[in-house]
């Protein structure tokens, strides 16, 4: 904590939204609990921020159902409390796990990425995952143990990614198995990876399982819907061939790239509709990264 004249408050748009944007009245409640909160912190300047998109707009006029945010997608949000008061900020870490589903180059990808955005990486990757890792690649454990500031073992479900006080942008399972899917479903966990994705479902926060197993029977469906209910995203890494790939590698790193925009983050390998791909643009578009 350090002193500043502005408080921020970490939302994830999908406690404010419920079925393609109609208002939450729960979430309306939960931003008037925030807002008088802040008002006898004696920060009576509120506005509320798209902190992805730029859009702003008044924090009291919201929550009475005045006015309608865009949706432009799940996002985060930030409250913005003008005040001699602290800041309450997330940090750029993001916890990646690894299971031991075939596809452990999706994990690989995502640890470099992260690093390449200076995101503060978290590492947890089971026994299996660590020797699929020598079936597919041919690396040992230390490599991948060298992609991120730390590592933690499955055992230690005291680890910092084990508590909700712990705050993080979330946690990317690639590749997910299907055991390691269902025991998040259930919520009776054995593991460390388990276990810090249970703590982000419970948190709130963005949890993105990139579930690799084809096809799938009914109990395998019934679980992710079970697992979108209860607020993580399941994204298998499946090919975008409108981003016209020349190798494996492109389309591995498109499918990291897209599992990234889901936390805000905006890697450069990633080819865009309307932007990178000349097919997709119109008059007027941008026309890349940064435009």
């Amino acid at each position: 904590m350090s002193t500043s004249k502005r408080l921020y408050l970490f939302l994830n748009s999908e406690l404010l939204f419920l079925e393609r944007g109609q208002f939450d009245i729960i979430a309306s409640r939960a931003l008037e609990f925030l807002l008088d909160a802040a008002l006898q912190m004696g920060m009576p300047c509120v506005e509320f921020a798209d902190t992805r998109f730029g859009g702003h707009m008044c924090l009291p006029c919201y929550v009475k159902g005045m006015i309608e945010p865009p949706v432009q997608g799940r996002h985060q949000w930030a409250i913005h409390a003008s005040g001699p008061q602290s800041v309450m900020t997330v940090k750029s870490r993001l916890i990646v796990g690894l299971s031991g589903a075939s596809g452990v180059i999706y994990g690989l990808r995502a640890l470099d990425a992260l690093g390449e955005l200076s995101i503060e990486r978290h590492l947890v990757a089971s026994k299996a995952a660590e020797m699929t890792l020598g079936y597919e690649t041919g690396l040992k454990p230390s490599t991948l143990r060298a992609r991120a500031e730390h590592v933690y073992k499955m055992p230690d479900v005291g680890a910092p990614i084990a508590s909700g006080s712990f705050r993080t942008l979330g946690m990317l399972i690639t590749p997910c198995s299907v055991r390691t899917m269902s025991e998040i479903a259930t919520g009776v966990t054995s593991s460390l990876l388990t276990r810090a994705a249970d703590v982000v479902l419970k948190e709130r926060g963005r949890l993105v399982l990139m579930v690799r197993e084809t096809p799938f029977h009914l109990g395998h469906l019934r679980t992710m819907a079970q697992l979108t209910e209860m607020g993580a995203v399941i994204m298998p890494p499946l090919p975008a061939f409108y981003a016209h790939p020349q190798s494996v590698g492109d389309i591995v790193d498109q499918s990291v790239g897209r599992a990234l925009d889901l936390f805000g983050l905006d890697w450069a390998p990633t080819r865009r509709w309307g932007e990178d791909i000349a097919e997709g643009r119109r008059p007027g578009a941008a026309t890349g990264h940064g435009d």
